[in-house]
């Protein structure tokens, strides 16, 4: 997940980005949170776009609220905005 520059748009990294977004989806949805949650945590750890950054604290965000772990939710919904 290398930074890439307005100008240089590599097709194959964008899919690459928009299928791990969708894995971690895919995950919540089948009721696989802990997986989910490791995954967006990997994926925060890695350069990625500000926009990006924003999504996966979001999906953090709900992940812990479905763990009814509503103060550590609030943080982390915050760190998306």
């Amino acid at each position: 997940f290398e930074d890439v520059g307005k100008d240089e748009i590599d097709p194959d990294k964008l899919r690459q980005r928009q299928e791990l977004q969708c894995l971690g989806h895919l995950l919540m949805k089948v009721h696989q949170v802990d997986r989910a949650k490791e995954l967006y945590e990997t994926l925060l750890k890695k350069r990625i776009e500000p926009g990006e950054k924003a999504y996966y604290y979001h999906q953090l965000g709900l992940i812990r609220t479905r763990k009814d772990q509503y103060s550590e939710a609030v943080k982390t919904f915050e760190e998306a905005i």
